[in-house]
């Protein structure tokens, strides 16, 4: 029992990868900050220009938290520089996730080497205790079903981070589901999507006819007398005033 202890209170070597959104860098970073703080090492992977737009690693956990960039592939349609989402409009992010997709061989090296002790925590010193075992745990996004594969054939443990509420896992559907009836479809298919939030945003901003005169209800404007009694005089519509009528709700602070 007590070698079992020791080994589990070993720090784990956690691989943290998120789907190149700010959306889910920003909490997966978090995550990975969190683990860290735990005293587990974790490497947590992106893109240069990605890991250059996030937040700066903590300085208490630098020696437990590190940053590994994976060049995206260049991929025709997808924009010079574009590492995110931020970077396209929504009819390119089928682009961004074949790139993403083609990151698939690099992320299995960098997962077969072991995150290697040898490289440095990201300030210059020597990696803390943990990165120089091969990963335990890959916690991966919904978007990288390649990592599954890489994983078994590591044997490295996975676990899913899911950004999303409950509620819209369960409109998705269970495993039995969706092999019961597959998708037989692309699942980045925005351009219905792009043009129903264009609609939508062109008739939030379109300007409202205002109603004709005819319609419009006279606002009441109460008058007080000398002698303290209340009417009401509607707000004139026409080139006739209305002429004065008493009215029995006015009060008067």
């Amino acid at each position: 029992m007590a070698g079992t202890r020791d080994a589990s209170s070993q720090p784990l070597h956690v691989v943290v990868f998120p789907w190149l959104a700010f959306g889910h860098m920003i909490p997966f970073l978090e995550l990975s900050k969190r683990l860290a703080r735990r005293g587990h090492a974790v490497t947590f992977v992106s893109t240069p220009r990605n890991a250059a737009r996030l937040a700066a690693i903590p300085p208490e956990l630098s020696p437990r938290l590190r940053v590994a960039t994976l060049d995206l592939p260049a991929v025709e349609g997808l924009p010079d520089g574009a590492e995110s989402t931020a970077d396209v409009t929504p009819e390119k992010v089928e682009f961004l996730k074949t790139a993403f997709d083609g990151l698939a061989a690099p992320f299995a090296a960098l997962v077969g080497e072991g995150c290697c002790a040898s490289r440095s925590s990201g300030n210059g010193e020597a990696a803390a205790d943990g990165f120089e075992r091969k990963p335990g745990w890959i916690i991966l996004d919904f978007a990288q079903n390649w990592v599954l594969p890489i994983a078994e054939e590591q044997k490295i443990a996975c676990a899913m981070f899911l950004i999303l509420p409950a509620a819209l896992l369960a409109y998705v559907g269970t495993k039995h589901a969706n092999e019961a009836r597959p998708r037989r479809t692309t699942e980045w298919r925005h351009r219905h999507g792009s043009r129903f939030r264009r609609r939508s945003r062109t008739a939030a901003t379109r300007p409202r006819p205002s109603p004709p005169r005819s319609v419009r209800t006279p606002r009441a404007s109460p008058t007080w007398t000398a002698s303290g009694s209340c009417t009401t005089r509607p707000a004139a519509s026409s080139s006739t005033a209305a002429a004065p009528r008493p009215s029995r709700g006015c009060s008067r602070s």
